[in-house]
């Protein structure tokens, strides 16, 4: 748990790969070890490294029925693919994730999802797409008065609105 604290936010990244590194090494087929080391080697520049290991921690938790899991599983292989510029990749494995947490009703999950296609729908221009998608994360965010995730929402749709020629409006909301 510690080394996904660490990624997740950046802190001793190479601590947290060798703690990933150690976990996995311990538990080589648990996709949660496969998965933190697969963040963690991501985080620390090696995204092409990073793949297999999520691949592998999907294919784990897919087995093991996991739906919570997987949905994780699949963002976090969207985003990898996403920053290796594979964004037809990446919105697949966000609309597969979203379907499963809409199945299991998992709200802060859905809304970190939308959250993530909205990044591949503004890296590709459709920035109306995005801020459509933003807009229903935060209606997500706010009903669980989720204060962190209102305020990630926030600021990316104020970069899609400015992108959108609306920068006037983007600085009042932000």
């Amino acid at each position: 748990e510690y080394a996904d604290f660490l990624a997740d936010h950046e802190l001793q990244l190479g601590l947290a790969l060798r703690l990933a590194e150690r976990d996995y090494r311990r538990r080589p087929d648990h996709g949660h070890a496969l998965e933190t080391y697969a963040w963690a080697l991501h985080k620390n520049g090696r995204s092409g490294e990073a793949a297999p290991y999520i691949e592998r921690a999907l294919d784990a938790r897919r087995q093991l029925g996991e739906k919570k899991g997987i949905a994780i599983s699949l963002n976090c292989l969207g985003n990898i693919e996403q920053l290796r510029g594979r964004h037809d990749r990446a919105m697949a494995l966000y609309l597969e994730a979203l379907n499963l947490v809409r199945e299991i009703k998992w709200r802060s999950g859905e809304a970190e999802t939308l959250g993530y296609m909205a990044t591949v729908m503004a890296a590709r221009g459709r920035y109306a797409a995005a801020r459509e998608s933003l807009r229903e994360a935060a209606v997500i965010y706010e009903e669980l008065g989720d204060v962190n995730g209102l305020a990630v929402v926030t600021a990316a749709s104020s970069a899609v609105e400015c992108s959108l020629g609306s920068c006037d409006e983007a600085l009042a909301t932000a």
